[in-house]
């Protein structure tokens, strides 16, 4: 049975349905995970990580992420690390 065909798009919102044999395979964009249970893709959360925005403040977006500094800070070039104006990591 092709659960894609006969199921699809209620066993992969937000994704793409690929038969297997047995059972199936769905594919989320990046930034987003398959949650087997409500059967659909899922943003993930990056500012879970405590690592994701170094010296400020990490704002989740659907599929991805940015950072912010409180002034005086500013954003390295990496845009995931707060410095201040000579470069030295806060």
């Amino acid at each position: 049975v092709d659960e894609c065909k006969v199921f699809d798009p209620e066993v992969c919102k937000g994704g793409v349905c690929v038969n297997n044999i047995p059972g199936y395979a769905c594919y989320c964009p990046s930034g987003f995970y398959y949650d087997t249970n409500q059967l659909e893709c899922i943003d993930n959360n990056e500012c879970d990580s405590e690592e994701t925005c170094s010296g400020g403040q990490c704002v989740n977006t659907l599929g991805t992420f940015y950072c912010t500094c409180e002034p005086p800070l500013v954003l390295d070039d990496t845009q995931r690390n707060c410095v201040n104006a000579s470069g030295l990591t806060e």
